[in-house]
């Protein structure tokens, strides 16, 4: 469910606001029915196997997951007459709930519960040059307040769940940004950037259950701040066709492992130089192409990994991503629209100690904890960046059909090429190549405000996992979509 309501509001000539009010509600169990990897589930090999397709299972356990979205934005044109002003406001407020079994098997041995509730707000100023002369310049203030919290419940053993832990973690961040670009000769301009910004991060937890790690709390507290700068060389040799070379630094604040059960070891942020030279046309008859190359060197990435029954961010220690991609669209015919792009990725880790190779214990000394999926570091340098394939592309094409009376039937169909991918840095599990068929057929009013559409997504039905996490008692895989065929209103006010 989707619905989106807009207002503008012209108090006067220089100034204009718009609100917008948006709200989603999505509940597709699909998102969390985790299936195990054949062979890693021990309560599936005694008890009986849950899958017996992609998306059937036999098990007994709830499996919920649903997530509501409200957001209202408020966007403020102001013209001051020796510049444009612009503020932008947004508050959303996201609750999701999940509900699921971890143990692969149809017994009820292990299942989860958790509600994240996740609260923000932003206010965003710019004071933009106006145009017409050779220097063109935009200063900025930006303020963001971010507040997640939710309590983790668990049951064992056919037992009620239980709480199991409680997390929260907030972020108040601070930035003041300035950018500006000079036409230093004929065609060419040169741009400069710096932004400051200053996050302060806030966690706590506490653990009511010994299922998910010892009792306890904890609480930290830690600020970050950076100061990245941004410059841009760019050469026009013909109308709408340019070349450029650019470099900036990106930074990503630290935080803490709150669902890990800590809030005293901050994660170090995140710190990027990247650097791309690109090539952009548009040419008579609407034809497009842009090329670009670049490379990223990636200090402190955060790297995402799901252990036990906590998600944890850990810091690689340096990682490198090259490549180079290419978009072409074409208008073939009057009718006719072609679109491509093709992408070619390379990403690496330089350092990174500590990543997480998964083993199963299956020796009758591990007693408890036999069966179970643990977690060993070991190095991952030289390994492929977790879902970094080193090939993609797509291609598209469009039709339209005018019919008489004004209306017009038209008709898509698009493929997308993935080819294989780790799902974790130590190359342990990959998801191999595949390709994704699309197809859409839409007829549209005169005046364009109602159109019927018919679609089929994945009509191949090709199977093709999307995540994979490594539980206690499984190496857990949840599938993309199947084939799937529906129908569409759109009226237009």
């Amino acid at each position: 469910l989707s619905l989106r309501a807009r207002a503008l509001f012209e108090a006067s000539d220089t100034i204009k606001l718009i609100l917008t009010y948006s709200h989603s509600f999505v509940s597709d169990a699909t998102q969390v029915l985790f299936f195990p990897v054949p062979g890693t589930s021990l309560a599936e090999e005694f008890a009986g196997g849950t899958r017996t397709s992609p998306f059937k299972t036999t098990e007994t356990d709830p499996t919920k997951f649903n997530v509501r979205v409200n957001m209202v934005t408020l966007k403020g044109e102001f013209d001051l007459g020796f510049a444009d002003l612009a503020s932008y406001t947004m508050y959303r407020q996201q609750r999701s709930f999940n509900e699921f079994a971890i143990d692969g098997s149809d017994l009820q041995i292990f299942a989860n519960r958790y509600i994240v509730k996740d609260k923000t707000y932003t206010q965003e100023f710019n004071l933009t040059s106006k145009p017409g002369s050779r220097l063109s310049w935009v200063l900025g203030l930006f303020y963001y307040n971010d507040n997640e919290h939710g309590p983790f419940d668990v049951a064992a053993g056919g037992a009620p769940e239980g709480p199991g832990y409680f997390a929260r973690q907030g972020s108040r961040a601070y930035a003041a940004f300035g950018d500006a670009t000079w036409e230093i000769g004929s065609n060419i301009f040169l741009t400069g950037g710096l932004r400051y910004n200053r996050e302060k991060r806030i966690g706590h937890y506490q653990t009511f259950s010994t299922i998910v790690g010892p009792v306890g709390s904890g609480d930290g507290t830690k600020t970050f701040q950076s100061v990245t700068p941004r410059a841009v060389i760019r050469w026009e040799p013909a109308e709408r066709t340019s070349l450029y070379a650019s470099f900036s630094r990106g930074f990503k604040s630290g935080l803490f492992n709150v669902n890990g059960q800590d809030a005293t070891n901050a994660v170090p942020p995140e710190k990027i130089d990247a650097f791309e030279v690109g090539f952009k046309t548009v040419a008579s008859g609407g034809l497009r192409f842009n090329t670009s190359a670049f490379y990223y060197d990636y200090s402190n990435l955060q790297v995402a990994s799901y252990e036990a029954t906590a998600s944890r961010i850990r810091a690689a220690g340096t990682a490198e991503i090259y490549g180079a991609e290419a978009e072409l669209f074409l208008p073939a015919t009057t009718r006719l629209n072609l679109k491509a792009a093709i992408a070619y990725t390379h990403a690496k880790y330089k350092q990174f100690d500590g990543a997480p190779f998964q083993t199963q214990c299956l020796d009758v000394a591990c007693g408890p904890a036999f069966g179970l999926w643990l977690a060993t570091p070991v190095s991952a340098a030289g390994n492929d960046l977790q879902r970094a394939p080193r090939l993609t592309g797509n291609f598209a094409a469009d039709y339209r059909l005018p019919l008489s009376g004004g209306s017009k039937f038209d008709l898509h169909g698009d493929v997308s090429y993935t080819s294989r991918f780790f799902f974790d840095p130590v190359e342990q599990f990959s998801q191999k190549k595949y390709a994704l068929v699309n197809l859409r057929a839409t007829w549209t009013s005169a005046n364009d405000r109602l159109s019927i559409s018919a679609f089929g997504n994945n009509v191949t039905n090709k199977t093709y996992r999307t995540q994979l996490l490594p539980l206690p008692f499984l190496i857990a895989q949840t599938f993309g979509q199947p084939v799937t065929y529906g129908a569409s209103v759109t009226v237009r006010y």
